[in-house]
């Protein structure tokens, strides 16, 4: 092989290398700030019958919710949007939580930790006042 040739794909193997590592620190920051996100949660009782709206970012995911109460229940939870890299799996979380009608101890789904986050944050922010 020659030499110029040889440099060039030690370099192009590095740049790879390089991108590859600044892709890995992205993620675990994402991640630990997904599990610093507290969620907290709502007195259903106190929530008047309509639609809410709610969004919430953790960088590079953002998610944007429709719920729906009913006599005090969860009856439906609509995503608006949901930019996300993995986390499309996370979206079954909304039928957990119509059928627990809470927040609490819904577990985050295993490689679509941030999405969880961000999709239950987004909950809580919509039935926290944005009512339409």
């Amino acid at each position: 092989m020659k030499p110029k040739v040889k440099k060039r794909l030690i370099i192009l193997g590095l740049f790879i290398l390089l991108i590859a590592i600044l892709i890995t620190i992205a993620c675990i920051s994402s991640t630990n700030k997904a599990n610093k996100v507290q969620i907290n949660n709502i007195d259903l009782s106190s929530l008047a019958d309509g639609e809410y709206q709610g969004s919430y970012t953790i960088s590079p995911v953002t998610v944007k919710v429709s719920v729906v109460i009913h006599n005090h229940q969860i009856t439906e939870i609509e995503i608006l949007k949901h930019d996300y890299l993995l986390g499309k799996k996370a979206e079954i979380l909304t039928e957990e939580v119509i059928s627990k009608q809470t927040l609490q101890n819904i577990e985050a789904i295993s490689g679509a930790t941030v999405s969880s986050k961000a999709l239950l944050k987004a909950i809580e922010v919509a039935l926290g006042g944005n009512h339409l």
